[in-house]
């Protein structure tokens, strides 16, 4: 029970005991909204790490199939090149005009004409 002084004012030690564990219960209650926060946040991010997870084992699977398609592309175009006789540097003009926007000279051949010069290389 709070002391009363003579005015009926009640003590300052009562009002400053109140008053702290008011704020201890106002600490508390916002310690526990951080904590409810912070898991769910947590959570959140497990899921976003799980979908990074799967979009990369798609991107994975999208490049190897690209991969395997132009491997299967250069086989086929490196065996019907065997009985054709094409001008190494006509494809190599060809090549130039398409990516002259996109290339610069002092960089030399583009990786499009090497690939080019050895498709067109006889066994």
């Amino acid at each position: 029970m709070a002391t009363k002084l003579p005015n009926g004012e009640e003590g300052r030690h009562e009002r400053d005991g109140r008053a702290a564990c008011r704020g201890r219960e106002l600490v508390s209650a916002q310690i526990d909204d951080l904590k409810t926060r912070l898991e769910k946040l947590s959570g959140e991010l497990g899921e976003v790490s799980q979908l990074a997870a799967q979009h990369f084992d798609e991107l994975h699977d999208a490049v190897n199939s690209v991969a395997s398609h132009t491997l299967a592309m250069e086989a086929i175009i490196s065996a019907i090149l065997v009985n054709i006789d094409i001008d190494q540097k006509d494809v190599s003009n060809w090549i130039q005009a398409k990516t002259t926007q996109f290339s610069s000279p002092e960089h030399g051949d583009s990786y499009a004409e090497t690939i080019a010069r050895d498709f067109l290389r006889k066994p």
